[in-house]
C-alpha cells in the first residue's frame, strides 16, 4: 500500500500536467521555464503508471491525491476542493449546515480550533480556541487538511462524532463526544445597552450580510451609546475581505486606508479605503479580541488601532494575514466544480504591519527581537510579527480541572435538560438555590461523573515510583494518609468553584428556556469580566483618553 501511495502522488502530478498543458504549456515553453520539462516528465510517469501498475487505478483518485500532495509544500491556507467540498466552503459565507459548529485551521501543521460558534455543539461542550484536534473518530489527524477534517465533522443532525483534543496547560488529552446540529450562520447575534450610555454589539463572523447586520445594530443602539460602544470580535474567525472593509467603513473617517495587499503579481497589489462618512465615528470605541479573533477581525482591529480611532482590549489575536483567491482550474473538464483556494498575497494594515504569524521563529533570536516596531497615526508604538496586540491586555482566568471537566463533558447542558423537564415553572431572573445544588450533585452521581485532580495524578505517579523501589506496610500507610488528604482537598474544589458551577447551571437553563439573546442579557452584559473592564474604561473620566495617549 505504501508503494501504491508513492506512485499515486507522482502519477497525479502527471495527470495534472495533462490538464494544464492546454493553456500553460505554450507560455512555459516559450519562456524556457523548467516547469514545462517537469510537466512532460509527469505526463510520462502518469502514462507508465496507467499502463503498467499492477492494479487498475482510478484517474480521479490519482488526480485529487496528487494535487493535495503538491499543495502540502505550500502554506496551510492553500487548498484544493472537490465539488462537494467547494460547496461546503461556500457555506462559510452564507446559508446553514449540520455539524459541530467550529472553525478549524492548521497551526504548524496541527489541526487547531480557531473558534467555536456560539451556541453550537462544540461551544456548549467547552471546546476552546487553540485546542489542537489530534483525533476525529479515533483516527489521528496528522497530515489531514482542514477540508478533510470539515467533511468528517459535518453530518446529519443528531449523529455523534468523537474528538480528542490537546489543550495548552492541560497534561492529558481531552475526549469529547459531540452531537451534530443545524448551524445557522448569523453575523450579529446580539446588540444592546450594557450600561448607562454604553452600547454593545457582538459581531460573531463576517458573512456576506455582516455589514448590513451591524449597520442595523448600530442604528438601534448608537443613539443611546453616548459614552461609547463596545464591539465584540472575540472568537470571530473572519470571513470576506470585502465585509471587513465595509464594516471598518462604519467607524473610520471617510478616505482612510483600511488595509492593503501585496503579492507577486501586480493585480494582487490593492489598497482599500473607507468610502463613506462613518455611522459611528464620533464617540469612543473599544474592540474586544482574543486568540480566536482572526483574519477580517484583525483587519478591523488593526485599522482602528493604527488610526487611533479606538482601543483594543483582550489578548493577542490569532495572526492570519494572508489573502486567498479561489480559482476554478477544472472548468470545462470532467473535473468541473472543483476549486483551488490559493494564497496570492499578504495583507497589511495602515501602519505597515503584516499580521501574519510566522510558523517558525528563528531559534537564535528572542521573541522581542523578532518584533517589528511600528507607529500609529498618533505616535503610539505597536508591533508586527503575528496578530494584533491589544492596547489593554486583559486575560480571563483559566479553568481548574473540575471546571474543565464539567464543561468538557457537557454536564451543565445535560443537567439543564433534565432540570427543566422536572421544573416547568421557572421564570427569568431565577437564582440557583441550595436545593438546585443538591439536585445537581445527585445528577453527577447518577451520571457517574468523575475526574482526576492534579494532586491525584501526582499521587499515582508517586505510588508507581515507590513500588519500583520499595513498597512495604509503612509506605502503604503513608500513601493511604496522603490519599485521604488528596480526596478531602478534592471535595473542597467543588466549594471553591461554586460560583462557576452556579453560573454554568444558570447559563444553560437560560439558553434552554429563553434562547441566545437571554444569555447575552443575563451573562455577557452583567458578568463578562472583559466587557465590564471595557465599561469601566468608558465610564471613568479620562481613562479612555489616557490609553490612547490623548
Amino acid at each position: 500500500m505504501k508503494n501504491r501511495n508513492q506512485y499515486t502522488i507522482w502519477g497525479v502530478g502527471a495527470l495534472i500536467g495533462l490538464l494544464l498543458i492546454g493553456w500553460l504549456g505554450a507560455y512555459l515553453y516559450a519562456s524556457g521555464d523548467n516547469l514545462y520539462a517537469g510537466i512532460k516528465l509527469l505526463d510520462r510517469v502518469a502514462f507508465e503508471v496507467s499502463r503498467n501498475y499492477v492494479e487498475e487505478v482510478n484517474p480521479k483518485d490519482l488526480v485529487y491525491a496528487g494535487i493535495r500532495g503538491m499543495l502540502k509544500i505550500l502554506d496551510p491556507h492553500t487548498q484544493f476542493f472537490e465539488q462537494k467540498q467547494y460547496k461546503e466552503l461556500m457555506i462559510g459565507t452564507h446559508g446553514k449546515y449540520s455539524g459541530v459548529g467550529m472553525v478549524i485551521g492548521l497551526r504548524e501543521k496541527v489541526l487547531t480550533v480557531i473558534s467555536p460558534f456560539e451556541g453550537g455543539p462544540a461551544y456548549k461542550a467547552g471546546i476552546q480556541a487553540g485546542d489542537m484536534v489530534i483525533k476525529i473518530e479515533e483516527e489521528p489527524t496528522k497530515g489531514i487538511t482542514t477540508q478533510e477534517a470539515a467533511t468528517k465533522l459535518r453530518g446529519p443532525k443528531g449523529t455523534k462524532v468523537s474528538l480528542t483534543v490537546k489543550r495548552e496547560g492541560v497534561d492529558e488529552p481531552l475526549e469529547f463526544s459531540l452531537i451534530r446540529d443545524i448551524i445557522t450562520i448569523k453575523s450579529v447575534p446580539y446588540a444592546g445597552i450594557v450600561a448607562n450610555g454604553v452600547g454593545y454589539v457582538r459581531l460573531s463572523r463576517f458573512s456576506e450580510n455582516a455589514e448590513e447586520e451591524i449597520r442595523e445594530a448600530l442604528k438601534r443602539v448608537g443613539k443611546e451609546a453616548q459614552k461609547g460602544l463596545i464591539l465584540d470580535l472575540r472568537n470571530n474567525p473572519g470571513g470576506l475581505l470585502s465585509q471587513a472593509v465595509d464594516v471598518s467603513d462604519l467607524f473610520l473617517p471617510k478616505g482612510k486606508l483600511v488595509v492593503y495587499t501585496k503579492g507577486r503579481l501586480k493585480g494582487q497589489n490593492r489598497r482599500f479605503y473607507s468610502k463613506f462618512p462613518p455611522l459611528f465615528g464620533d464617540k469612543p470605541l473599544i474592540i474586544l479580541v482574543n486568540r480566536g479573533s482572526a483574519s477580517a477581525s484583525e483587519i478591523i482591529s488593526g485599522a482602528v488601532q493604527d488610526w487611533d480611532r479606538g482601543l483594543i482590549l483582550g489578548t493577542r489575536t490569532f495572526g492570519k494575514g494572508s489573502v486567498q483567491t479561489v480559482l476554478k482550474p477544472g472548468r470545462g473538464t470532467p473535473f468541473e466544480g472543483t476549486a483551488l483556494k490559493i494564497t496570492t498575497a499578504k495583507w497589511y494594515i495602515p501602519s505597515g504591519r503584516c499580521i501574519q504569524k510566522e510558523e517558525r521563529a528563528e531559534e537564535d533570536t528572542t521573541q522581542e527581537e523578532q518584533k517589528e516596531v511600528f507607529k500609529t497615526q498618533g505616535g503610539r508604538t505597536v508591533y508586527g510579527g503575528g496578530g494584533v496586540t491589544p492596547d489593554v491586555i486583559f486575560e480571563l482566568p483559566k479553568l481548574n480541572r473540575l471546571e474543565l471537566e464539567l464543561s468538557r463533558k457537557g454536564v451543565f447542558f445535560d443537567f439543564a435538560i433534565d432540570y427543566t423537564a422536572k421544573h416547568k415553572h421557572l421564570k427569568r431572573g431565577f437564582k440557583v438555590t441550595d436545593q438546585m445544588m443538591v439536585e445537581f450533585k445527585e445528577f453527577l452521581r447518577e451520571k457517574d461523573f468523575y475526574y482526576t485532580s492534579k494532586a491525584e495524578r501526582q499521587l499515582e505517579d508517586l505510588e508507581k515510583s515507590l513500588k519500583e523501589i520499595e513498597y512495604n506496610s509503612h509506605t502503604e500507610k503513608i500513601i493511604g494518609e496522603l490519599r485521604s488528604k488528596v480526596l478531602a482537598a478534592k471535595e473542597k474544589e467543588f466549594d471553591n468553584s461554586l460560583d462557576y458551577i452556579k453560573m454554568g447551571i444558570k447559563r444553560e437553563i437560560v439558553s434552554k428556556l429563553w434562547g441566545e439573546e437571554a444569555v447575552y442579557e443575563e451573562f455577557v452584559i452583567r458578568s463578562d469580566k472583559q466587557v465590564q473592564r471595557a465599561v469601566e474604561i468608558l465610564e471613568t473620566p479620562g481613562e479612555y483618553e489616557k490609553f490612547l495617549g490623548l
